[in-house]
């Protein structure tokens, strides 16, 4: 059994940096050695790879990183928040209901984790743990996702930082080996609406 403070968990989002929009989520989860392993061979300092503006080497960042799905997992989802999020807004006044712009975020990032939850725990049940044992790291982009959903958070570090790159490459059609890759944001409109 994998002790919980030996499992690293992280979050982060990228998209259209204009608009704010969230366009992909990339999570990460595995054990703490082998996401510094990982980390260490990208040989990557920073935390954002936006900070990183030659284009070689961001292939080589991306081309050095691999999930081989038993100490490490990754998951890249097409969120497309904007879109979803103004969608609810103009549901809710179409329908002349009242609304919370916060209450529809947070059935939005509810409705997030509900896409994703099975997924994560697959790989939790494996090292003997379930989703809220582990804490996420995350920047404030990600941070309603945890609160909303009830799960513990924390500083960045580097499972942060493979997340970011995870989302990054996503979100440049050059994705690294290894990450679950799906378009939930159908899903999660569909979800939410149910919600409101």
């Amino acid at each position: 059994m994998t002790n919980t403070a030996d499992l690293a968990a992280a979050m982060d989002v990228s998209g259209d940096p204009r608009t704010g929009n969230h366009m992909f989520l990339g999570i990460v989860l595995g054990t703490q050695d082998k996401i510094n392993s990982i980390i260490r061979n990208t040989g990557h300092s920073g935390f954002h790879m936006r900070s990183v503006k030659n284009s070689r080497i961001q292939k080589h960042i991306i081309s050095s990183i691999s999930f081989d799905g038993k100490e490490t997992a990754a998951f890249c989802m097409r969120i497309d928040k904007n879109n979803t999020v103004n969608e609810l807004i103009r549901r809710a006044a179409a329908k002349n209901r009242p609304f919370l712009k916060k209450k529809i975020h947070v059935t939005y990032n509810r409705s997030v984790m509900r896409c994703i939850r099975q997924d994560l725990e697959g790989f939790l049940i494996k090292h003997d743990h379930s989703i809220h044992d582990v804490v996420f790291e995350c920047d404030n982009d990600c941070l309603g996702i945890a609160k909303d959903n009830g799960l513990r958070h924390g500083a960045v570090a580097n499972a942060y930082r493979l997340a970011d790159m995870v989302a990054w490459a996503n979100n440049r059609d050059m994705g690294p080996e290894g990450p679950v890759s799906a378009d939930l944001s159908i899903a999660i409109k569909e979800m939410s609406y149910k919600q409101l």
